[in-house]
């Protein structure tokens, strides 16, 4: 693992932002190569194929999911998904569930998921009422199942800290 490497990965390309957030992280005294994952690669990447990921992980890594790729097809076709709060959520297991499996091989790596934008255009705009809007209830679904699993491994994590820095011969009963 290089330890001053950052991927960014999102369904965009990212090159063209690399040069102002190294220079942006400079003005920090932090200095560290950034990788991009963008369009095709970051679909190896979920699915455990990018090979550049598996052979040399970077330290962090910045997941940018995108509500119009996520979410695209209630754009175009508002009656595409039955229950927007359900698309929400499975879009938010499968990206939980794909992290959490190179996860499992990388476990040195951090993880940061940036929420989705919830000012996507949709169906229900000119109702002017979000949650009568199925876009803004699958982006408000995701974005809080998202968060709420980076809440449970935070707990589990600073649980299992915690009390293994704890000699047995000293614990509560």
């Amino acid at each position: 693992m290089s330890g001053h490497r950052l991927a960014i990965v999102g369904p965009a390309t990212w090159d063209p932002l690399v040069p102002r957030l190294e220079r942006a992280l400079a003005a920090y005294d932090l200095s560290c190569k950034i990788d991009t994952y963008g369009f095709d690669i970051e679909t190896a990447l979920w699915s455990g194929q990018a090979e550049r990921f598996e052979r040399d992980p970077p330290r962090g890594v910045l997941v940018m999911p995108e509500g119009g790729v996520l979410f695209g097809e209630m754009i175009a076709d508002p009656r595409a998904v039955f229950d927007p709060a359900e698309r929400g959520r499975q879009a938010a297991e499968f990206l939980i569930g794909a992290i959490d499996g190179l996860a499992s091989r990388h476990a040195e790596v951090s993880w940061v998921v940036a929420t989705v934008d919830s000012t996507l255009p949709g169906p229900g705009d000119a109702i002017g009422d979000p949650m009568l809007d199925p876009v803004s209830v699958a982006v408000d679904e995701f974005n809080r199942a998202v968060c709420q699993a980076a809440r449970r491994r935070a707990d589990r994590k600073s649980t299992r800290l915690n009390s293994s820095h704890i000699p047995l011969s000293r614990m509560p009963s």
